[in-house]
């Protein structure tokens, strides 16, 4: 309904006056080095001189520092409804660009934005390409610029896997304790040797290097990501180091140690002296395989790891937690797929609303996402989904840690120690594939709410990836899982299972220890409801260290009836049935 009346109100008002017309700007570039370039102020220039050209009224001018291929541009967004608000008022407005590709690169979007401003009366001129574009000139740019991004891409990640398979740093931004150098000797000159000239060597930066190291140090010890941060922001200026960027008076720029900046820099492996292209490569064991490269290493490769498992234990064990709940950060709703579920106290629940029940709930709807749009309000009983995980990790570390049962958990063990089948293969690779269809179907829910596709094409998209799904589903269920890695040996396994088996059952154990234990074992639970009230704690997902004393324990009860211990039943001694006795007394003679 809405076009149709821009399209009514472009149809009556005919050709407009140039001095009633207002024009209103667009500049965008892709990175912040080249915000701090000349481009946009070309840009602002050549848009200024067109406007003044054609004696329109200039109006606001929208920047964005952001990719073409990218349709979330807030100025960009944000010049679309001043468009369709100025014309609601009845304002004629044009929209004026350097060319096609600083609009996007996207062709898709491209047309769709194209086809709006054409609805709403508004006209599109580009001052690179002599004004007004035709729908198959438009075409032809859009598809160009489209291609050029895909081409370039191409050519940065092929130059960039060579350089790193040749040992080589990462061109661009220079990292934090870094500094680059030309060759000091002819050895390095040589090595370092490329077409167009000297390769600048990456080497260790003397005042900011230490302060790397101070961190890493006390990430490995296990303070937050927020903790460092505040340390950071306490460092001087030269400890921080600036930017590699240049604004165009030449002064440098001061580098941010922010809470994002600094989880890139834990992340980073560059400080343990690897770098690879590959998406693959995303475990700390799998970057720790990777050759070394020829630039020195600030932090050595077991705090590194170290590092690494601090950081992924967030997952499981958020640092923010209050550490009251037991389950905090490994619930996760049944609803709403992977939405976490936190504790909170409900002062309503008990009879006559009096008393305080724990519960647990799915806090989509708090932190937002799809499930916000329909207010999931998924709880569960604490005690219940407590006491069921405890009791299935139990009995997983007392089957472990049965000293009648070490013959047959040392021969299980052994097994577990023989490489992955083709069987176990075939597994992992269902699983990716299982895992990227839910993904996909999440995600087509989450448009559907956000009203960007409508229930038809919903369904069109998601029924073929059900299909999809529902068929890998039935052939994971049929393959007999492969051996879990094991990462211990059987005296440690033991040993641990044991300790741990007695923190979960001991009383005088805080929360936040029992939660260091699950951490080690498991990632996910999801609680199920089974009836009303009641509900069933499914243990989804377990840790590489869960999984090998899980299946360790399952070999090893699992064993021939000769190998298993022959236990002795207690015999319970034989107790005489006592005589009820009474409180009331028959007196005989009276009625």
């Amino acid at each position: 309904m809405a076009s149709r009346w821009f399209a009514r109100k472009a149809a009556q008002e005919g050709p407009a006056d140039p001095l009633e017309v207002l024009a209103l700007g667009y500049l965008r570039v892709s990175t912040k080095k080249q915000d701090r370039g000349f481009s946009p102020e070309a840009q602002a220039k050549e848009v200024a001189a067109y406007i003044r050209q054609h004696g329109w009224e200039p109006g606001e001018v929208f920047r964005d520092t952001l990719q073409g291929t990218r349709d979330d541009r807030p100025d960009y967004r944000r010049m679309l409804d001043q468009v369709r608000f100025l014309r609601k008022q009845g304002r004629q407005v044009v929209v004026v660009a350097a060319a096609l590709d600083r609009t996007g690169r996207d062709l898709a979007e491209l047309f769709t934005m194209r086809k709006a401003l054409r609805l709403m009366g508004v006209q599109l001129h580009y001052t690179r390409d002599g004004g007004q574009l035709d729908d198959d000139s438009a075409m032809l740019k859009g598809w160009q610029a489209a291609k050029e991004t895909e081409k370039l891409s191409v050519r940065v990640t092929a130059s960039k896997r060579i350089a790193a398979e040749h040992g080589l740093a990462p061109a661009g931004a220079t990292a934090w304790g870094y500094e680059l150098r030309l060759p000091r000797t002819v050895e390095e000159e040589a090595a370092y040797k490329i077409s167009k000239g000297v390769r600048r060597i990456l080497d260790v930066n003397p005042v900011e290097a230490p302060y790397v190291g101070k961190l890493f140090r006390r990430a490995a010890d296990g303070e937050t990501v927020g903790s460092l941060a505040r340390w950071a922001a306490t460092l001087s200026e030269e400890a921080k180091g600036t930017t590699p960027h240049r604004k165009i008076a030449g002064e440098r720029i001061p580098r941010v140690l922010g809470r994002s900046a600094l989880l890139k820099v834990l992340r980073n492996p560059l400080y343990v002296g690897r770098y690879t292209r590959d998406p693959n490569v995303n475990t700390a064991d799998a970057v720790l395989a990777l050759p070394v490269g020829r630039w020195p290493a600030l932090v050595g490769d077991d705090q590194w790891r170290r590092v690494q498992e601090r950081l992924d234990s967030h997952q499981a064990i958020p640092r923010q937690a209050s550490g009251n709940y037991l389950l905090t950060g490994f619930l996760r709703c049944p609803l709403c797929g992977d939405s976490r579920m936190n504790g909170f106290v409900n002062g309503r629940s008990g009879r006559n609303g009096r008393g305080q029940r724990r519960r647990y709930r799915c806090v989509s709807s708090i932190v937002g996402g799809a499930a916000a749009a329909r207010r999931c309000y998924y709880g569960v009983t604490m005690e219940q989904i407590d006491a069921q995980v405890l009791a299935q990790v139990g009995a997983v570390l007392d089957a472990a840690a049965d000293p009648d049962l070490e013959e047959a958990i040392r021969e299980a063990m052994d097994e577990l120690q023989t490489p992955v089948s083709p069987v176990a293969e075939r597994a992992n690779q269902l699983d990716a594939e299982i895992a990227r269809l839910r993904t996909r179907i999440r995600k087509a829910r989450e448009d559907l709410y956000d009203e960007e596709i409508d229930q038809a094409e919903h369904d069109a998209l998601v029924g073929p990836w059900r299909a999809a799904l529902a068929q890998r589903e039935r052939e994971r269920a049929a393959l007999r899982d492969g051996p879990a890695p094991a990462e211990m040996s059987c005296d440690e396994a033991m040993a641990r299972a044991g300790a741990w088996g007695e923190l979960l059952r001991s009383e005088r154990v805080s929360t936040a220890a029992r939660r260091e234990v699950l951490a080690e074992l498991i990632e996910r639970v999801e609680p199920v409801r089974v009836a009303y009230g009641k509900f069933e704690a499914r243990i989804t997902k377990w840790t590489a260290t869960g999984d090998t004393l899980r299946e360790m324990a399952a070999r090893a009860w699992s064993a021939p009836p000769a190998r298993r211990p022959t236990r002795r039943p207690t015999r319970r001694p034989t107790q005489r049935p006592t005589r009820r006795t009474t409180s009331r007394t028959r007196v005989r003679g009276v009625k």
